[in-house]
């Protein structure tokens, strides 16, 4: 179920660090008095006593002590993390972006956006986009609940793996390209496309990895996490396709969770790379809303959550003030007054209705963060469904007094002959995976349900039954479920 289980041990978490230091660290010395090294073993060591930390995440799950970061080539091992004294982080040198063959020029105009308010001083987060008042209240919960810790212990085995794994970032991910794409999808032989699948691992637990150091603040961790970002920033190149961007949303997640800890230097260089995830997703989006014979589907679904959740984790409140406006036009057209989805009417599919609702609920919760509601949004007082209302679609089919047999009529001729021929006319079988564990986060039906099909797959594994499949999401559900009261409309960073 998770995206987190299978990762690639590609060499020791010491060797990596190592060349992730060297490679990354541009402009920047890494002996053991340099500038650079000195700001990340501060920033793990004046966290070392968080309460978050001290809260542990039960007996043999984390050490009760942040460990050191291996000591540079050729010094002496350290064996405790001493705070040091404040510097002004060095400027790295940024080398200016080529414009790869068929990539739009950058946009070399000048920036008019205004300063945003910083969301770190938000009062609190929903789901995955948790702030402070949100992390404080999972430390709460954890003092008195093993499981929560034992989802922690999770957490923190997830960052132990992914440290384990080198960077090796692709200039362009595998994919097809499709209308209005700004960014066209240069050839790539069958040894590329290879690649760009198995880079694509690189990401795969960057997610929690970040939710680790959320948690226990472990400067190692920080220094992995940056090292992946700047190493996928420097390279990589966003088409402006919904559906291949959305691989992004990890490492978009990810930064939003480290990006106060990180330098000014460390910023230049991965908000760029964030901006093109924006900007041409945007694009995309724009253009499709200009044809009106497009098609008002899952793929605007996703281009609108690549938007907000880069757009928050940059910080831009202007694409975000744009998202909310765009969001409540499409969910008007996307949504009908029961529930459906223009993709069940156009494919007869739930899977793809639950897939739109995967990119919605999500984009939901990046927005809570910026003060807009839009779970519960309806277009209009004649009666336009909601997310909420897809959600409670599904209830019939989970419960089983109803039963959908998929794709038997749908309105795309492929679906019947080549790309669902497999589940053609089989009935849809409700899993506890995406959409479901971001919904939780508004309404605990959704982890009633899980639960419930957990005990009946694993009747004896309770850890199973709270978490279904490991996934944190559920556990951001409960921390956070309760605090989207604390968003009214027009709001933000209350």
């Amino acid at each position: 179920m998770t995206r987190f289980d299978k990762l690639s041990r590609l060499s020791t978490t010491k060797n990596v660090l190592r060349e992730g230091r060297d490679a990354l660290a541009v402009g920047e010395s890494w002996g053991p008095d340099s500038a650079s090294r000195r700001r990340l073993l501060s920033a793990g060591a004046s966290l070392a006593v968080s309460p978050l930390l001290l809260a542990g995440c039960g007996a043999g799950e984390v050490d009760d002590v942040m460990p050191a970061l291996p000591p540079a080539d050729g010094a002496p091992p350290a064996t405790t993390v001493t705070p040091a004294p404040e510097s002004t982080p060095g400027t790295a040198p940024v080398t200016p972006p080529v414009t790869p063959p068929g990539a739009t020029p950058p946009d070399t105009s000048p920036d008019t956006r205004g300063p945003a308010p910083r969301y770190s001083a938000a009062a609190g987060g929903i789901g995955e986009f948790l702030t402070a008042k949100g992390w404080d209240r999972l430390l709460g919960m954890a003092a008195g609940d093993a499981l929560i810790r034992q989802m922690q212990g999770q957490l923190k085995r997830h960052a132990d793996e992914f440290a384990k794994i080198t960077p090796t970032p692709v200039a362009y991910l595998a994919g097809s390209r499709t209308d209005h794409q700004p960014i066209g999808v240069p050839a790539m032989s069958a040894a590329q496309i290879a690649a760009a699948h198995l880079a694509e691992q690189n990401l795969s637990s960057i997610r929690a990895a970040a939710f680790d150091w959320r948690c226990h603040r472990r400067a190692e961790t920080l220094l992995v996490l940056r090292n992946m970002l700047l190493a996928w920033a420097r390279v990589h190149e966003p088409y402006g396709n919904p559906l291949i961007d959305e691989t992004l949303l990890n490492p978009a997640v990810a930064y939003f969770h480290i990006r106060e800890a990180l330098s000014d230097a460390d910023r230049a260089i991965i908000e760029p790379w964030l901006r093109k995830v924006v900007d041409r997703n945007r694009i995309w989006f724009e253009r499709i809303t200009a044809d009106r014979k497009a098609g008002r589907n899952n793929w605007m679904s996703h281009g609108l959550c690549n938007i907000a959740v880069s757009a928050l984790a940059i910080d831009s409140r202007t694409d975000l003030d744009w998202v909310a406006s765009a969001a409540r036009v499409f969910l008007g057209e996307h949504i009908e007054p029961g529930g459906e989805t223009v993709d069940f009417r156009g494919r007869d599919a739930l899977g793809y209705h639950c897939y739109s609702l995967r990119g919605l609920v999500l984009l939901a919760q990046a927005m809570n963060v910026h003060g807009v509601s839009l779970y519960d949004y309806r277009a209009s007082t004649a009666g336009n469904g909601s997310m909420a209302t897809a959600m409670a679609f599904l209830i019939p089919y989970i419960e089983k007094t109803r039963v959908h047999l998929e794709y038997v009529n749908s309105q795309y001729p492929p679906d019947k002959t080549s790309l669902h021929i497999n589940q053609l006319g089989k009935p849809w079988q409700f899993d506890p995976g995406l959409p479901f564990p971001y919904a939780d986060a508004y309404d605990p039906r959704w982890g009633t349900y899980a639960r419930a099909q957990a005990r009946a797959d694993t009747p004896t594994e309770t850890y199973l039954h709270r978490f279904p499949g490991y996934n944190p999401s559920w556990l951001f559900g409960e921390v956070t479920r309760s605090l989207s009261a604390s968003y009214p409309e027009g709001v933000p960073y209350a």
